[in-house]
């Protein structure tokens, strides 16, 4: 798995891609819209159940940037 991880690092670096904080934003109104949740709604759902705001955003560029590489391997 730790290899994986360090080659899709690599190709990510490679490729240029960039998963800025508007995307990150974007990407929260959707899970919550589909949950039925107003953006404040759900990260009041996170915190209350212990998920720190900013790792829960950090996690998600990390899993946004994936994303973009295996759209762009496919």
């Amino acid at each position: 798995m730790l290899i994986q991880q360090r080659l899709e690092e690599s190709e990510i670096k490679r490729l240029g891609i960039v998963v800025d904080d508007f995307d990150v934003k974007e990407e929260i109104k959707k899970i919550a819209s589909s949950n039925s949740l107003s953006v404040f709604d759900f990260l009041d759902m996170l915190k209350n159940k212990g998920i720190d705001k900013d790792d829960y955003e950090k996690e998600l560029k990390e899993k946004l940037k994936k994303q973009m590489l295996y759209r762009k391997i496919v």
